[in-house]
């Protein structure tokens, strides 16, 4: 199923995402301590705050890259084989992270 975004909603919602980016950015973590974990003792990765800054990134970038391109324009088929790619892998992502958080495994 494939979901056709017009170019104000797209803008709409890397917008979206890169003013919460911004306030990941503000409150980021300082003591390296999970606070809900008895004995202070399990250290946190940050994982999810790694991958929130570079999704922020890739947001950024994408919108960028939006507003450089005329829907006439004819792009080098390297570039439309990356952006295909891209398209393909941050979909893998969403669907598997919407899937376990459903499940509540993560």
């Amino acid at each position: 199923m494939k979901v056709k975004l017009t170019r104000n909603e797209l803008k709409q919602i890397i917008q979206e995402e890169w003013n919460k980016a911004k306030v990941l950015e503000q409150s980021s973590p300082t003591d390296g301590y999970d606070k809900n974990v008895e004995g202070q003792d399990q250290e946190l990765d940050y994982e999810g705050y790694m991958t929130k800054s570079q999704l922020f990134k890739i947001g950024e970038y994408a919108l960028k890259i939006h507003d450089m391109i005329e829907d006439g324009d004819n792009l080098p088929e390297w570039m439309q084989s990356k952006v295909s790619q891209m398209e393909q892998m941050i979909g893998s992502v969403y669907h598997a992270l919407n899937y376990d958080t459903k499940r509540g495994t993560i």
